[in-house]
């Protein structure tokens, strides 16, 4: 019998195994004793000694491409229609902020639309 049966099943202890008949022989079927430990492995990587992290990756900040928005398509309603029926997620990237410390060639900011498959692959990812 498992030691801890609601590492299997969540819900299920110990003494719902002894009393009721069904639960003991669901678990006889589908764990056998042998499979008493947890299906995972540690997959436990060396670090490699001369790995360089740069700012962004320490930041936890990916690449990601981007469209350029017209500004037609500005406003709540011309977002939505992206969202809807173009698979974009609208966004605004800005400039130089010399208050916050960020560098950048302008203080203009610019209209973006970004494929949502690839705000997925980050969501599925991390």
């Amino acid at each position: 019998a498992l030691e801890n049966p609601g590492l299997r099943v969540q819900g299920v202890t110990h003494e719902d195994i002894l009393t009721n008949p069904k639960i003991a022989a669901f678990y006889a079927a589908n764990f056998p004793p042998e499979d008493d430990e947890p299906y995972y492995e540690d997959y436990i990587e060396e670090e490699d000694p001369n790995f360089v992290m740069d700012d962004a990756r320490k930041y936890n900040i990916r690449e990601m491409s981007c469209y350029p928005r017209e500004d037609r398509h500005r406003g709540t309603h011309a977002s939505n229609w992206l969202r809807e029926t173009q698979g974009l997620i609208p966004g605004i990237v800005y400039g130089r902020d010399d208050a916050r410390g960020i560098t950048g060639a302008s203080k203009d900011s610019r209209l973006i639309s970004t494929p949502f498959n690839q705000f997925q692959r980050e969501r599925d990812l991390y």
